[in-house]
C-alpha cells in the first residue's frame, strides 16, 4: 500500500523518497517514518514555496 501524498508536485521514488517534479529534486519537507518504513511529508510541507508558486500563477490571456 502506498500512502497518498498532498502535494500535487510529489510523487514516491526509490526507497519511498517523496520527488518534487517542481522543482526536479528530492523534497525537503519529508521524514522518514520508522514504524511505517516510508517517507511522510512534514507538517509545513503546505507552506512550501514551490507549491505556493503553483497556486498563485495566472493563466496567460490569448496568448500576448
Amino acid at each position: 500500500m502506498t500512502p497518498t501524498l498532498s502535494c500535487p508536485h510529489a510523487e514516491y521514488r526509490d526507497g519511498m523518497r517523496i520527488y518534487c517534479n517542481k522543482a526536479d529534486a528530492y523534497c525537503g519537507n519529508q521524514y522518514f517514518k520508522t514504524c511505517k518504513g516510508w517517507w511522510a511529508l512534514t507538517d509545513t510541507a503546505g507552506r512550501c514555496p514551490v507549491r505556493k508558486d503553483d497556486q498563485n500563477e495566472t493563466t496567460p490571456n490569448g496568448g500576448d
